[in-house]
């Protein structure tokens, strides 16, 4: 969800890169949450870092405490990271039917936050 947000708020600026530390495939409930709030979600694929090749960034910024203890440090100009609640472990005790609003709530915050960040940085 990150990474469609930063997309369409950043991408004037800058080049925007998103990978995580395992493969696990596009969410459904995220490519919803990402598409219901008019974000293109075509070019958006699940990577890993080593994918991604050697890349001087100007910032890193992680979005989850599981991806900032297992992701390797990447040198950077300025490292970023700002805990997010994680929508699959919020989901997953919900009904089938309640399964789509922590999604929809974590994107609202990753949203409020990557905007606020544009006018920082």
């Amino acid at each position: 969800m990150a990474e469609a947000i930063a997309k369409k708020q950043l991408s004037k600026n800058w080049e925007i890169f998103s990978a995580g530390t395992e493969k696990h495939g596009l969410n459904p409930y995220a490519m919803k949450s990402i598409e219901k709030n008019n974000y293109n979600s075509s070019e958006l694929y699940s990577k890993t870092l080593d994918e991604l090749g050697p890349i001087d960034f100007d910032v890193v910024l992680s979005v989850c405490d599981s991806a900032r203890e297992k992701c390797p440090y990447l040198a950077a100009k300025t490292n970023l990271h700002h805990s997010f609640p994680d929508p699959p472990k919020l989901a997953e005790a919900l009904e089938e039917k309640d399964k789509q609003k922590p999604y929809d709530e974590v994107f609202q915050l990753i949203e409020s936050h990557i905007i606020a960040l544009a006018k920082e940085i």
